[in-house]
């Protein structure tokens, strides 16, 4: 059985140039990267070993930076928070 493009209708715009492309799905990538994480999520199956490192590397990259972004959320809402509270301060009193 041979597998259907998970997206033949994916197209990158002009400005951009594709890096790499799935062998299995033929979708086009703008890094390495996105490369990566697709062939571990949407073809684990069929990765050799090298292609497993490179998926799980790569995940490693995405968690760390989904967790600084996530901190800096945190620290931003406490700002706006403290914010809020000092100038309710300032106009209430």
């Amino acid at each position: 059985m041979t597998e259907q493009p998970i997206h033949p209708d994916v197209r990158l715009s002009d400005s951009h140039e594709s890096v790499q492309q799935c062998p299995y799905c033929d979708r086009p990538f703008t890094s390495d990267r996105t490369h990566d994480l697709h062939l571990g999520e949407k073809h684990e199956e069929r990765l050799g070993e090298t292609e497993r490192v490179q998926y799980e590397e790569a995940s490693e990259e995405e968690e760390e930076e989904i967790f600084i972004f996530h901190i800096k959320m945190v620290i931003l809402i406490g700002i706006l928070w403290a914010a809020v509270v000092m100038l309710y301060m300032v106009f209430v009193s």
